[in-house]
């Protein structure tokens, strides 16, 4: 697994699946485009918690000139909730940029958002607080999430063919849409 990547015109994370599952994604574009929405998911979820990278601790608070201004007052920002949103669209505009045969990139094709996620990780031009990317244990976690449901898929495509797998794939992404409905709401 690769450590994200912070440019200032470009924040991305690299990710290889076939090292992570250890099956070969090249004929599995539809199970490729789950697992990625499933980083971004958990990537989003934290953040909106207000939790970094590995969610161990809290992202710096906001400054206190910040919280008195009126920036702060019309975005109804609350001064213990740093959750990374003014007007939602870096966070919103998070996605799957790049693919490839095993391996796929989250992050921001935007570079006014990459600039953002830049400034943020890297505490360039504002408070540290490094949200973006999944470490080691969080890439584990989604491993042991996911790694029956992909067994069962991979066996369905070459035992039953395409239908099958295309059918195991809808159900995995019923269920990452669920979970992410259920921690949302």
């Amino acid at each position: 697994m690769a450590d994200p990547v912070f440019k200032k015109d470009k924040v991305y994370q690299k990710f290889n699946l076939k090292e992570i599952f250890g099956e070969d994604f090249s004929d599995m574009p539809e199970l490729k485009d789950a697992i990625g929405q499933a980083i971004i998911d958990k990537i989003v979820k934290r953040t909106e918690a207000g939790l970094a990278i590995g969610g161990k601790r809290e992202l710096k608070a906001y400054a206190k000139a910040y919280k008195d201004s009126l920036a702060f007052k019309a975005a109804g920002k609350k001064p213990g909730e740093v959750n990374m949103e003014l007007t939602g669209d870096m966070m919103g505009l998070l996605d799957i940029i790049d693919e490839s045969t095993n391996t796929i990139s989250v992050g921001w094709d935007d570079e006014l958002q990459s600039a953002k996620a830049f400034n943020h990780n890297t505490g360039d031009t504002l408070p540290k607080r490094p949200f973006f990317g999944l470490n080691k244990t969080e890439v584990n976690d989604l491993r042991k999430q996911f790694q029956s449901d992909i067994k069962d898929a991979v066996r369905a495509l070459r035992q039953d063919g395409r239908d099958a797998f295309t059918e195991k794939i809808a159900s995995l992404v019923k269920d990452i849409s669920s979970d992410s409905e259920d921690d949302n709401g």
